[in-house]
């Protein structure tokens, strides 16, 4: 069984048929001093659209660091683990 906070690091790699286009109307509040550094120092924005949370920070999620989930806790989770991979892309780890 597919988990929602699965993140496909190309964008080209996302499931078809599912629209991951982010409204930003959906973009809710959340209490950033709940989670670890990373997340407080950069603050992602967190949108809830229908049942699945959306985590980005920067201008889009193919640029950006990208994560979802079906709770926020999983795309927040989702959205680490994106910016630890970025972060080994940058060093010139494999990932």
């Amino acid at each position: 069984m597919e988990t929602q906070n699965q993140n496909p690091k190309d964008p080209d790699d996302l499931p078809s048929g599912i629209d991951y286009s982010i409204n930003p109307n959906t973009k809710i509040e959340i209490d950033y001093n709940r989670y670890d550094q990373a997340v407080q120092k950069l603050k992602p924005r967190v949108y809830l659209d229908g049942t699945t949370f959306f985590c980005l920070s920067g201008p889009d999620r193919e640029t950006g660091i990208f994560g979802r989930g079906d709770t926020l806790e999983g795309a927040i989770q989702d959205w680490r683990s994106a910016l630890e991979e970025r972060f080994k892309r940058i060093n010139g780890e494999h990932v």
